[in-house]
């Protein structure tokens, strides 16, 4: 559309999501934004689309720069995000957002969740289909949000989303129409940055790629560093437990431990 001069001026990709999730997508938006800078990409709460669009009696967003003729989402691509697949804004927003386009994805732990069945159902999709809406870290079940494994989970497939995304438009030469000025080079640096980041990861956390235990250097310091750090961390309630005690043994034997 920005080649042939149609575009209509609706959004061309919006992500949302809850809590971590929508953190992990503003970051993806913003690289976005920096690779492709003529695309209009947008990132908003599930809570915020629900409170406008999803109730009778809408929500004004004070405070914010979307009400309801701020961004036109017909066709718009979306990108929703949610580990657990069942996070309840993120859910209602994929069925909500079907009313003003098709082109809805989720990023999930499997494809086998709530927002990836219900997407299946636009077009039918069944789980085995190349072209399910689903994107799967494949770390596993995960029932809430929580910042540990899924975090990195995310941020690494939203990576490969980004790498995908810039090998796809320079291959089909719509760097004019996108605004995407980077260079071959430029694309080949982030990617060797994502798989160094890897052999990184083992350096720090003492095990390798395939769980094998490998001690080295750098987590033994961390360790060391940590277990100080636990020390004045653990400096408060270990003097509350210290005159505890001698208040109850001075109270129960009556003769004062040390004195004045």
């Amino acid at each position: 559309q920005y080649q042939d001069n149609t575009h209509d001026g609706s959004v061309d990709l919006l992500v949302t999501g809850c809590e971590v999730s929508l953190w992990l997508g503003e970051q993806f938006c913003s690289d976005l934004t920096q690779v492709f800078p003529r695309l209009n990409i947008k990132c908003i709460s599930a809570n915020k689309l629900l409170g406008l669009f999803g109730q009778d009696f809408p929500i004004p967003q004070c405070g914010h720069a979307f009400h309801e003729h701020a961004w036109n989402l017909k066709d718009t691509v979306t990108l929703i995000i949610s580990h657990s697949g069942g996070t309840f804004g993120s859910l209602a927003v994929s069925n909500l957002l079907q009313a003003y386009t098709e082109q809805i994805f989720v990023v999930a732990s499997e494809s086998d969740t709530q927002v990836g069945k219900q997407l299946r159902q636009i077009h039918k999709y069944n789980m085995w289909d190349l072209k399910c809406p689903v994107f799967s870290t494949e770390v596993g079940l995960r029932p809430a949000e929580p910042c540990s494994v899924s975090v990195a989970a995310t941020h690494q497939i939203l990576t490969n989303i980004l790498l995908y995304l810039m090998r796809k438009v320079q291959l089909d030469g719509l760097e004019e129409a996108s605004g995407g000025k980077y260079t071959v080079e430029d694309y080949k640096q982030l990617e060797d940055l994502n798989h160094n980041n890897i052999a990184a990861l083992e350096e720090i956390c003492g095990y390798t790629r395939h769980n094998k235990r490998l001690p080295t250097k750098t987590e033994k310091m961390l360790r060391d560093k940590g277990n100080y750090w636990a020390l004045h961390v653990l400096e408060t309630p270990m003097s509350w437990m210290c005159c505890a005690t001698y208040i109850l043994v001075t109270l129960f034997t009556g003769y004062p431990i040390a004195f004045g």
